[in-house]
């Protein structure tokens, strides 16, 4: 991607933003893609990764939902100053749910795939 990284105190507690808007593709479908799923955490005082399969759909269904929920349920504080809400609700976790389950389902494309990873920073 040739990123450009800011220098930082804290490299693991920092966000960087990425603008991927020069790699997006000519079309707005994929044909046929192939999808490989990683769900990474991080964990200090870890000496070796270890790496599980997802075989199980329910649980990959509920790994998908939990990432694409953590960042909507979430509270914010913008600007220091103005606090925003959680932006969930319901009907919105219900649809999120539903999504979630099609992306599993195999519709729309296959899921090579699914792994969780436990890692250390310094690995």
């Amino acid at each position: 991607l040739n990123l450009r990284l800011p220098e930082v105190k804290d490299v693991w507690g920092t966000k960087v933003t990425v603008d991927l808007h020069g790699k997006t593709t000519s079309e707005d479908i994929l044909v046929n893609p192939k999808v490989t799923l990683i769900f990474p955490k991080i964990e200090e005082g870890r000496d070796e990764a270890i790496f599980r399969d997802i075989t199980d759909k329910r649980k990959l269904v509920k790994s998908l939902f939990d990432n694409a929920t953590e960042k909507i349920a979430n509270t914010a504080l913008l600007y220091d100053t103005i606090p925003v809400g959680c932006l969930d609700s319901p009907e919105l976790m219900q649809k999120r749910l539903k999504a979630m389950e099609k992306f599993v389902s195999g519709e729309l494309f296959e899921i090579k795939r699914a792994k969780t990873i436990l890692a250390s920073p310094l690995i």
